[in-house]
């Protein structure tokens, strides 16, 4: 079955991502064909650049450190969900 990932990039205060990535995450649920994830990238608490970056040298804490593991531990997650895909695909 084919695999869909929804990834909600908005974090700031006030944004509206969230409520369209859940819409149309249930209506390609409910489609039927697809393998559907959703993610949402401020529930893996990254930060804001503007707030690391003192005098023009970014700064990282245990917390983006901790948030950065977590956003590519999800990417190192669909790589190994999408290489047995694109082994099937024959280059044209």
């Amino acid at each position: 079955m084919p695999m869909l990932m929804i990834v909600i990039c908005s974090t700031h205060p006030g944004r509206v991502g969230l409520p369209i990535g859940r819409w149309f995450h249930q209506r390609a649920v409910e489609h039927g064909d697809f393998e559907v994830d959703l993610v949402d990238l401020k529930e893996l608490a990254l930060p804001f650049v503007v707030q690391m970056i003192d005098q023009g040298q970014l700064h990282s804490t245990d917390a983006t450190d901790a948030a950065a593991k977590a956003m590519l531990d999800e990417l190192v997650r669909w790589e190994g969900l999408l290489r047995p895909a694109r082994a099937s695909v024959k280059p044209a």
